[in-house]
């Protein structure tokens, strides 16, 4: 398929050539995603998007597209004085996209503390009000949630938090998230840290979850604490 020079400039501008594209980006029926298709062709000449005409308006044209496999190929495509011209771009289909989220939570430290204070009377992790109100809210809404967590407060640091409550962690993992925030919210942490005090940090707080409540509840992501700036 060839093109023209810029006075027969034509072009597909909508979707963009790599697009991933899920139930957002379309209509869903039984026979795969319909996508709206925009673009620029010459004047006065019908256009084809993968054999269907599409609407003209000056020299903007507009269709459809169906998709039906993971990997598309969108052509868009006119003849001119005799001669094919167009454009065509490949998107994805997400197909199994669906509606989910999740929750981040930040500064927790007193929720373990409290956890380790009370390992003599709490049989399970949601004798705690906290963790009780987080079960709840993925038994009601499957919500997920990540736990944000810093080292040490006043009085208690990780390393104090017992692993009796171990296996229960492990049989949530489906759900929570435990990950590494920072040292300590206060006293704040110097300014400044370096990229080597941050990999110090994240490992006492890495390890110990680890430890504490198994390698599936680490997250590969987290939200820092203002590091760098001494929080």
């Amino acid at each position: 398929m060839s093109r023209k020079g810029s006075a027969f400039a034509f072009r597909i501008l909508e979707p963009f050539n790599g697009d991933i594209m899920n139930r957002h980006d379309g209509v869903r029926t039984d026979a795969g995603l319909r996508v709206t298709v925009r673009g620029q062709a010459p004047l006065g000449v019908p256009v084809l998007i993968n054999g269907a005409e599409a609407q003209r308006e000056g020299d903007n044209f507009v269709g459809s597209a169906l998709l039906t496999q993971q990997e598309n190929i969108i052509k868009a495509w006119t003849y001119l004085d005799g001669e094919e011209i167009g454009d065509t771009v490949t998107v994805l289909w997400d197909r199994d996209s669906f509606p989910r989220y999740r929750f981040s939570v930040d500064d927790n430290i007193e929720c373990l503390k409290d956890l380790a204070h009370h390992q003599d009377h709490y049989r399970s992790i949601f004798d705690s009000e906290y963790f009780g109100f987080w079960r709840q809210m993925h038994e009601t809404y499957q919500a997920k949630v990540q736990f944000n967590i810093f080292f040490e407060t006043e009085g208690f640091n990780l390393s104090q938090m017992p692993d009796k409550y171990k296996a229960e962690w492990e049989d949530n993992a489906d759900w929570i998230r435990l990950t590494f925030h920072a040292r300590r919210n206060w006293p704040a942490p110097e300014p400044g840290l370096t990229y080597a005090e941050i990999e110090r940090d994240f490992l006492l707080v890495t390890d110990q979850i680890t430890r504490f409540a198994g390698h599936e509840l680490l997250s590969s992501f987290t939200t820092l604490h203002h590091l760098l700036h001494g929080g």
